[in-house]
């Protein structure tokens, strides 16, 4: 294979307008054929490079009817918050000025109403979903998010779940979930 042919060039553009074709792509990520997953990779790395990526991923969360694929969801939104935060904190100490000012830009162009509706969605899934692996995959996106907005005295909702999740009566997997915080 020459160099050129590892150069693939790929739209991502139909996956904000698509979410059955997210679905699919992120579907394609959990299955066993080199040739699709790499395509996948490929068109979620120029996916996640958008602010609007986070929106979308929230509907497969929402909306998805395969499991696998909103726990995939909830992985790369819990990545999108990760590095924002990771960068935030070693901003702090004086490392990557750089990433930091294109982290906070991306964050700074997700449009209020979107990060409302996110946060409220987390809060509804983290204490709706059966499955275990994909609960605790929206925890983590959860987790991420809470170390940013808890700090900016936000998402008090968040602290009412997880103290009716602190309750002796309160189910198994709630407790589960408020120990991821």
């Amino acid at each position: 294979m020459s160099g050129d042919e590892n150069q693939q060039s790929v739209d991502a553009s139909k996956l904000f307008t698509n979410p059955q074709e997210l679905e699919q792509v992120l579907f394609a990520m959990t299955q066993p054929n080199n040739e699709n997953l790499k395509q996948a990779t490929l068109m979620l790395a120029d996916f996640m490079e958008k602010p609007q990526s986070i929106n979308c991923l929230v509907q497969q969360l929402e909306n998805s009817t395969k499991a696998e694929v909103r726990q995939l969801a909830a992985i790369y939104l819990r990545e999108q918050f990760f590095f924002f935060f990771l960068f935030q904190f070693f901003n702090n100490i004086g490392f990557f000025q750089k990433k930091k000012k294109k982290i906070e830009s991306f964050w700074k162009k997700i449009p209020h109403h979107i990060k409302e509706k996110l946060q409220k969605f987390l809060i509804e899934k983290l204490f709706s979903v059966k499955e275990k692996a994909e609960r605790l995959a929206i925890a983590a996106v959860a987790t991420s998010t809470a170390k940013y907005v808890l700090a900016k005295g936000e998402w008090k909702e968040l602290l009412v779940a997880l103290e009716k999740a602190s309750k002796p009566d309160a189910p198994i997997e709630f407790r589960e979930v408020k120990n991821m915080f």
